[in-house]
C-alpha cells in the first residue's frame, strides 16, 4: 500500500512541477535566470531548515557530501533549464525536460551494472523519436533552447539517482536541507560573477518565484524524497560477496546457485538492505555454474568468512624460524595446508626469506589473533594475499 501511496505522490509532484515551467517563464519577464534561482532556493533552504530544524542535530559528514552531490547535480538541472527556456517555449521546455526518466535507467547501468530491459529500451527509443519530432528543425538541426533543456535532463536524472540512493542511508529532512543550500550558494556565486545583482521585480515575477520556491521546491522535494524511499531501488553487491552468498547456499541450504541467482541472498547477508525485524524472501534463480567457477566461487567464499587465509612472512633466514612459526598457528588452532620458502625475491634482504603460508582457519578473529602473535614473536607480516 506505502508503494502506491509513493507513486501517487511522485505523480503529484510532476503535476506541481509542471506548473512551475509556467511559472519560470512569467518570472522571466523581470528576473534574470541565477536571480530566479537564487530566491528560488535559498528561499526553499530557510523553510526546510525550518522544517527540519530537529533533525539537523548531529548532521553527519556523510549526509552533508551526500546533500552537497543532489544539490550540484540540482543546480546544473536547473541553470540549463532556465536558460534554455530564454531561448525555447515552456510546453517544448518541459517535455524535454521530461526525458530526464527515460536517462535514469542508463545512468544506473553506466555506474551499478544494473541491465537496462526492454521496457526502457523501447521508452528510450519513443522518447527519442519524440524529442526529434518535437525540437528538430527542417534542416535536422537543433536549437539552443532545446540543446539546452535536453543537457538539463542529463542533470535531473543525476539527481535523482543519488536520491534513489542516498535517501535509503541516510535522513531525507537533512539530504534536503543540504541539496537547497547546495543549489542555492551555487545561484548566488553565479549571479554575482554574471553581475545580475541589481533587481527590478514585477508583482507578476514575485508570486512567480514564490510558487516556485515554496510550492515546486520545498513542497515537491519533501514529497520526493519520502515518496522514493517506497518505490523501487538499486542494490549492488561486489563478487566476493556473491561468493560469500552461493557457499552460504551450499552449506546452509545444499543449494547450488549462479552468480546472477545468489545475488538477493548476497544483499541480504551484507545489509545492503534495511531487513531487520521484517520477513523477507529471496528469490534465487539459476543454477547454471561451471564447475571450475563455482570451485574458485568456495575458495573466494571461505576467504570472504575468515576460514582460509595466506599470510606472507618476512624471516631471517636461519635454522628453527619456520619451527616457531609453526609453533604459534598450531598453538591458535589453525591448519597449515601449504608453505612456500621464498628466497629469491628481490625485494629481500640477502640474508632473509619469505615464508609464505595457506592456511584453515575457524573465522576472521581467529585470523588477527595468529597475526597478533606473530607480530608479538618479532616476525614482520609483509603482505597477505587471498
Amino acid at each position: 500500500m506505502k508503494k502506491y501511496m509513493a507513486i501517487a505522490g511522485l505523480v503529484l509532484v510532476t503535476v506541481i512541477w509542471g506548473g512551475g515551467f509556467v511559472a519560470s517563464d512569467m518570472a522571466l519577464d523581470s528576473l534574470s535566470p541565477f536571480q530566479i534561482m537564487t530566491i528560488r532556493f535559498l528561499l526553499a533552504s530557510v523553510l526546510m531548515g525550518g522544517i527540519s530544524i530537529r533533525n539537523l542535530k548531529g548532521i553527519k559528514k556523510e549526509e552533508v557530501t551526500a546533500g552537497v552531490f543532489m544539490g550540484a547535480a540540482l543546480f546544473i538541472g536547473f541553470s540549463l533549464q532556465i536558460i534554455g527556456l530564454q531561448y525555447t517555449t515552456p510546453s517544448k521546455n518541459a517535455f524535454l525536460t521530461a526525458t530526464n526518466v527515460v536517462i535514469v535507467p542508463f545512468i544506473a547501468f553506466l555506474i551499478c551494472r544494473k541491465k537496462v530491459g526492454f521496457r526502457g529500451i523501447i521508452g528510450a527509443v519513443l522518447a527519442i523519436v519524440g524529442v526529434g519530432l518535437l525540437s528538430l528543425d527542417k534542416d535536422l538541426s537543433l536549437g539552443l533552447g532545446d540543446g539546452l533543456t535536453l543537457i538539463c535532463a542529463v542533470g535531473f536524472a543525476f539527481q535523482i539517482f543519488l536520491t534513489s540512493i542516498f535517501v535509503k542511508k541516510y535522513r531525507a529532512s537533512v539530504l534536503n536541507f543540504i541539496q537547497m543550500c547546495t543549489a542555492g550558494i551555487l545561484s548566488l556565486i553565479f549571479m554575482i560573477a554574471s553581475g545580475q545583482v541589481h533587481l527590478q521585480v514585477t508583482a507578476k515575477g514575485w508570486w512567480s518565484v514564490l510558487y516556485l520556491g515554496i510550492i515546486s521546491t520545498t513542497v515537491c522535494y519533501l514529497l520526493q524524497t519520502a515518496c522514493q524511499k517506497y518505490v523501487d531501488e538499486i542494490v549492488t553487491v561486489r563478487e566476493d560477496e556473491i561468493a560469500s552468498a552461493i557457499l552460504a547456499l551450499m552449506e546452509n541450504q545444499k543449494l547450488v546457485a549462479e552468480g546472477a541467482g545468489a545475488t538477493p541472498v548476497a544483499a541480504a547477508l551484507f545489509g545492503k538492505l534495511p531487513l531487520a525485524g521484517k520477513k523477507t524472501v529471496c528469490l534465487i534463480s539459476g543454477g547454471n555454474i561451471d564447475v571450475n567457477i563455482l570451485s574458485r566461487v568456495i575458495t573466494r567464499g571461505l576467504v570472504m568468512s575468515g576460514r582460509k587465509t595466506n599470510l606472507m612472512i618476512a624471516l631471517e633466514d636461519k635454522p628453527g624460524q619456520l619451527s616457531l612459526v609453526s609453533d604459534i598457528v598450531s598453538g591458535c588452532g589453525a591448519n597449515v595446508v601449504s608453505v612456500h620458502h621464498d628466497r629469491s625475491d628481490a625485494n629481500m634482504a640477502i640474508t632473509s626469506c619469505f615464508l609464505k603460508l595457506g592456511l584453515e582457519t575457524r573465522d576472521a578473529a581467529q585470523i588477527e589473533t595468529i597475526k597478533q602473535k606473530l607480530t608479538e614473536a618479532g616476525f614482520k607480516l609483509v603482505t597477505e594475499r587471498a
